[in-house]
C-alpha cells in the first residue's frame, strides 16, 4: 500500500511492494504487473537494478518526492544488517541486507508481530552481524541521521501519454500548415532551378568505350591460359569468362583447403571458385570497320563445321537502332579449335556474350589446358550497321 512519513522538510516512503525481473522490464510490462496487484504508482532506481517497487496512491494528483527509507537504511547501515523498526502499535517495518547492502526480497514491508517472525525464517541462510529492534521513538530519533535518497513516483496512468502525444499531434498539424505555404513559394522555385541545370549541364554522359570482340576473345584465353592445371593437389576443373569476369572452377584432388587457391569455398570444401577481373582494352580507332555481315559470320561457323544453335537473346542483350529495336538472333557455338581463329573483328553486329571451357588434366606433369567438348561460346548477331561492333 505504501506509507509516508513527515520528517521536517523530507518525507520517507516506505511499504513499498518490490518485484525482482530478469531484466530491465518495460512500462507495458511494470503497467500489467501494477494493476493486476492494484496499484497506481512505482519506483525505479539504479541502486537496486531490474527492481521496481510498487505502490498505491489515493490522491494521485497529488505530486510527492520523497526519500525511499529501505534505499537510506540500506546505505546508513550496509551489509549484513536486519531491521526491525516500530512504525504503530504493532506495526513493524523491517529490513534485511545481504553481504553486497543489497535488501532482500521482504524488506521494506509493514508486518505485524505475528507476520514478522514468518517473514524472517525467509531470511535464512544469511548471516546478520548487526540486528536492531527499535521503538517508534527510537525510530523517530534515527530518521533525523539517515542520509537522503530521493526517488520519483511515477504513475502507470496513460494519460500523460496521451495528452503528450495530442500536444504533439497539434504542433505537427501547425508545422505542416506553416510549411505548405513555404512549400508552395518554393516548388516553384526548385522546377525552374532543374530546368536551368539540364539546359546548362555542359556534356551528356559518354558511353563506356566499344570493345572489338577479337579483343574480348584474346583477352579471356590469355588470363584462362595463365593457371596452371593442377595448383597443390588441386585440379582446374572448368573456366568462364562472362562481360569482365573470369570465374575459375577449382576442384580437389588430394589437397586441403590449406593449399587451395583463393575464392569461394563450396561443396563442403571440395570446390574453390576463383574470380578475376578481365581488363579488356578498348577497341583501337584506327582499325578499319568490319566489312562483312551476320550472315558472312553464320557462313564462316557453319563451313568450319562448328556445332551451332540459335535462339532469342536475353532482353538486354539486344539494342535499340533509330528509336526501334534491331533485330537480334542469340548463338551458341561449339567451337574445337583455338576461337582466336576466327577474325571476329571482320563482322558486324557481332557481340561475344560468354565464353566457357571444361578442363582436364593430361597428366600431373602436364601445365596444358585440354578440352573435352571444345569452347563453349554465346554469341548475339544484330543486323545494326552501328561500327564499331562491340562484344
Amino acid at each position: 500500500m505504501g506509507f509516508f512519513i513527515k520528517d521536517g522538510t523530507r518525507v520517507w516512503c516506505g511499504d513499498l511492494r518490490w518485484k525482482q525481473y530478469p531484466r530491465k522490464p518495460s512500462f507495458r510490462k511494470i503497467r500489467h504487473d501494477a494493476v493486476a496487484m492494484g496499484m497506481t504508482h512505482f519506483v525505479r532506481t539504479a541502486r537496486l537494478p531490474n527492481r521496481i517497487g510498487y505502490l498505491r496512491l489515493d490522491r494521485t494528483g497529488e505530486k510527492i518526492r520523497p526519500d525511499s527509507l529501505l534505499l537510506s537504511v540500506a546505505e546508513h547501515f550496509g551489509a549484513e544488517y536486519l531491521g526491525e523498526y516500530q512504525v504503530a502499535p504493532d506495526q513493524h517495518w523491517l529490513i534485511a541486507t545481504d553481504e553486497a547492502g543489497i535488501p532482500l526480497i521482504g524488506s521494506d514491508g509493514i508486518y505485524t508481530t505475528d507476520e514478522i517472525d514468518a517473514v524472517k525464517t525467509s531470511f535464512a541462510g544469511h548471516v546478520f552481524t548487526r540486528k536492531a529492534v527499535l521503538s517508534e521513538d527510537e525510530f523517530a530519533a534515527l530518521q533525523k541521521e539517515l542520509p537522503a535518497a530521493p526517488v520519483s513516483l511515477r504513475s502507470i496512468s496513460l494519460r500523460p501519454f496521451c495528452l503528450g502525444a495530442v500536444a504533439i499531434g497539434a504542433s505537427v498539424l501547425v508545422i505542416m500548415q506553416a510549411a505548405h505555404v513555404v512549400q508552395q513559394r518554393r516548388l516553384e522555385a526548385v522546377r525552374l532551378a532543374a530546368q536551368r541545370a539540364l539546359r546548362q549541364s555542359a556534356h551528356a554522359v559518354k558511353p563506356p568505350p566499344p570493345i572489338a570482340p577479337g579483343d574480348w576473345v584474346r583477352t579471356c584465353l590469355q588470363a584462362a591460359r595463365s593457371f596452371p592445371v593442377f595448383a597443390n593437389g588441386w585440379t582446374l576443373g572448368h573456366w568462364d569468362c562472362n562481360d569482365h569476369t573470369l570465374t575459375i572452377n577449382w576442384r580437389r584432388s588430394g589437397g586441403t583447403l590449406a593449399t587451395a587457391p583463393a575464392g569461394e569455398i563450396q561443396d563442403i570444401g571440395n570446390t574453390v571458385i576463383s574470380r578475376v577481373h578481365l581488363d579488356i582494352p578498348a577497341a583501337d580507332p584506327r582499325q578499319p570497320p568490319p566489312t562483312q555481315g551476320d550472315r558472312q559470320f553464320l557462313a564462316l561457323i557453319q563451313g568450319a563445321g562448328a556445332a551451332l544453335t540459335t535462339g532469342t537473346p536475353a532482353k538486354d542483350a539486344s539494342r535499340k537502332t533509330g528509336g526501334t529495336r534491331a533485330q537480334t538472333l542469340a548463338v551458341n557455338i561449339t567451337w574445337q579449335s583455338d576461337p582466336q581463329t576466327i577474325p571476329w573483328n571482320d563482322f558486324r553486329g557481332v557481340h561475344v556474350t560468354q565464353m566457357s571451357r571444361t578442363v582436364t588434366a593430361a597428366g600431373r606433369s602436364g601445365s596444358g589446358n585440354v578440352a573435352t567438348d571444345g569452347y563453349q561460346l554465346q554469341v548475339t548477331l544484330d543486323s545494326s550497321a552501328e561500327p564499331p561492333p562491340r562484344h
